[in-house]
């Protein structure tokens, strides 16, 4: 009886591993006068592999961004795994 076996080249697995994970930093910013009124802005961040460094990143650049936009007050900012469509 044969077996099927999944064929991976030697080190792929830990080459997997060691791949930086993207995340996506959603900023969502409201004018200041007119906190109903928001737009979303989306930001790659390529911090490594970890959210903690991740999310540092995404603060530094909403900062920036805020920056700007002069007008639009932070009203959040999350990040998520992966990259946005």
């Amino acid at each position: 009886m044969l077996r099927a076996t999944q064929w991976e080249p030697e080190g792929a697995a830990e080459k997997e591993r060691s791949l930086p994970v993207l995340y996506t930093a959603i900023l969502i910013a409201c004018i200041s006068g007119a906190p109903s009124e928001c737009r979303t802005h989306e930001m790659l961040i390529t911090a490594g592999a970890n959210p903690i460094t991740a999310y540092v990143e995404a603060q530094t650049r909403a900062a920036e961004w805020l920056q700007q936009h002069p007008g639009l007050a932070q009203h959040s900012l999350t990040i998520r795994p992966g990259r946005s469509a």
